[in-house]
């Protein structure tokens, strides 16, 4: 699982990170590890772009929930872009699309935070 902090992160005071590899028993305590020591009650609003993710096992939905709870607890939220049309179906299968915001582009999922800020 390779995890890049994007260059908006700072512009718009919303986490946004860009995905790639498998969100999977290896690649999703990667993610949560990498997020569960940079979050803090000053950021707590997180963007997943997950265009390069090409698999999301159960484990890695559990890490998606993780972090989904983890960011609630500091007052914020999270939401996915860029869904490849298989990490969709999972998404959708587990029924996250139900309480998570899922966006086409980072842009829609950026102008998102805009709006109810």
């Amino acid at each position: 699982m390779n995890i890049i902090e994007s260059e908006e992160t700072e512009q718009s005071g919303v986490w946004v990170l860009s995905l790639s590899g498998r969100l999977d028993p290896v690649g999703g305590p990667e993610l949560e590890k990498f997020c569960s020591t940079r979050m803090s009650r000053e950021k707590p609003f997180l963007i997943l772009d997950m265009a390069g993710v090409n698999y999301i096992s159960s484990a890695g939905l559990r890490s998606i929930l993780s972090l989904v709870k983890l960011l609630e607890g500091f007052g914020g939220n999270m939401t996915l872009c860029a869904l490849q049309p298989t990490a969709a179906k999972v998404i959708g299968y587990a029924c996250f699309d139900g309480f998570l915001k899922i966006f086409a582009t980072k842009q829609e999922a950026l102008a998102s935070f805009s709006a109810v800020s």
